[in-house]
């Protein structure tokens, strides 16, 4: 093969690989239609790392989310919801997903 065939498939190969490290992880959370995970991921890390739900107590996330009120702006029932979703440890079932059976 000449020599502009290896470099135009290590170029292709290395364009794969780049393309395939910055496609984003899916989470638990990937799936979930609820307009507060949405704001999760566009509000939540501008300014920090990102914090997952499950990983605070109440204490801390009450404490907080009390501190970005300033910055952030929410609606009241943003806030409540936002608080109870960093709260979960596991994402809640989407509205339309079917109960699990016994």
């Amino acid at each position: 093969m000449s020599r502009s065939i290896w470099i135009a498939l290590l170029a292709a190969s290395v364009a794969a690989a780049l393309g395939i490290a910055c496609t984003p992880a899916k989470d638990a959370w990937s799936d979930d239609p609820r307009p507060i995970v949405t704001t999760w991921r566009s509000k939540c890390a501008l300014c920090h790392t990102r914090v997952e739900p499950g990983t605070r107590t109440p204490e801390k996330l009450h404490e907080a989310l009390g501190r970005h009120h300033v910055r952030v702006h929410l609606s009241d029932a943003e806030w409540v919801e936002l608080e109870a979703f960093l709260g979960n440890k596991a994402p809640a079932a989407p509205p339309s997903a079917s109960p699990p059976s016994p």
